[in-house]
This record gives structure tokens, C-alpha cells and sequence, in this order.
């Protein structure tokens, strides 16, 4: 379709162009005919980008909408609670190698969570913009998310005192 109204957009300016040029011999019009076209050409190119960037969004959130679907807030509650529970058990054992892959091996699991509860936040914000979901119903979520996301982060940094490691 942009490139349909390119093509046309282009071809009239030209058809304009060269109308005026056999007109008369003033060079100073086509001159300033030939910068209008050019002008109109990158705005052209900058709608193209411009629909391009907006078709990407969309695309990214619906690749959001199909991997958060799946999650719920009690799923992803009761996956949180999981996490603070392993981390909160957690004791560093064996030589500092391990004590450190135990940490960071914790750590990537509490990031991964973390990533979770982003994509859901993103999903609920797509359900909301496409009116699937009510100002209240997305209110309501997103502060059940918040919590989720305060419980989590307490649980990483509990989790460093207990390895003694400031990350």
C-alpha cells in the first residue's frame, strides 16, 4: 500500500515537473519543483518507517500476548512463591567456586521469573489496549504484579546477604 502511494505520489510530482518545464524556461521553478519532489519523497520514506516501526510493535506484542497467555496471577503467584521459597532455603555449600555458581545459578532463575512477570505486565497492557480488559480489571492486575515483583526482589536481595554477595 506505501509503495503503491509512493509510486503514485512520485509520478504526479514528475508529471507536474515536466508539465511546467515544456511551459516555460524559467529555471528557478523547476529548480524549486525538483526540491519540492525530492522533499516529498523522504516524507514518503518517512511514513514508510514510521508504518514499519508501528507494524513491529504490534507484531512484538502479539508474540507477548501468545507466551504471557499462558501465565495467570495465580500462576505466576504461585511460581513467585516457589522462587522466594528456594531462595529463602538456599544455604552456600562447598568451595567458593560452587558457593558462587549455587548463587548465580539462583540468580538466573529469579531473572528468569523476572522476565516473566514483564511479558505478563506487557500482555495485560496489550489485553487493555485492544479493550479486553476493563481500567479496573488492568488496575487490579497490575498491582498484583507489582507485588509479585516486590516479593521477588526481596527474595534477591535476602539471597545475597546470605552468599554474602553484593550484585
Amino acid at each position: 500500500m506505501m509503495k503503491k502511494c509512493k509510486i503514485l505520489g512520485t509520478a504526479a510530482a514528475m508529471m507536474l515537473v515536466f508539465a511546467l518545464a515544456g511551459c516555460e524556461n524559467n529555471t528557478d521553478d523547476v529548480d524549486a519543483l525538483k526540491k519540492r519532489v525530492d522533499q516529498m519523497e523522504q516524507e514518503l520514506a518517512d511514513m514508510e518507517i514510521n508504518n514499519n516501526l508501528a507494524e513491529s510493535s504490534q507484531d512484538k506484542a502479539s508474540i507477548n500476548e501468545v507466551s504471557a497467555s499462558d501465565d495467570s496471577i495465580a500462576s505466576l503467584t504461585q511460581a513467585v512463591d516457589d522462587m522466594v521459597s528456594k531462595a529463602n532455603e538456599a544455604k552456600p555449600d562447598g568451595t567458593e567456586e560452587e558457593k558462587m555458581e549455587q548463587f548465580f545459578t539462583l540468580k538466573k532463575e529469579m531473572k528468569s521469573m523476572d522476565s516473566r512477570l514483564d511479558a505478563y505486565e506487557d500482555y495485560l497492557e496489550y489485553q487493555y489496549r485492544q479493550e479486553k480488559l476493563s481500567r479496573k480489571e488492568y488496575q487490579s492486575q497490575d498491582q498484583a504484579l507489582e507485588e509479585l515483583e516486590d516479593k521477588l526482589d526481596a527474595a534477591e536481595d535476602q539471597l545475597e546477604w546470605t552468599f554474602g554477595i553484593d550484585d
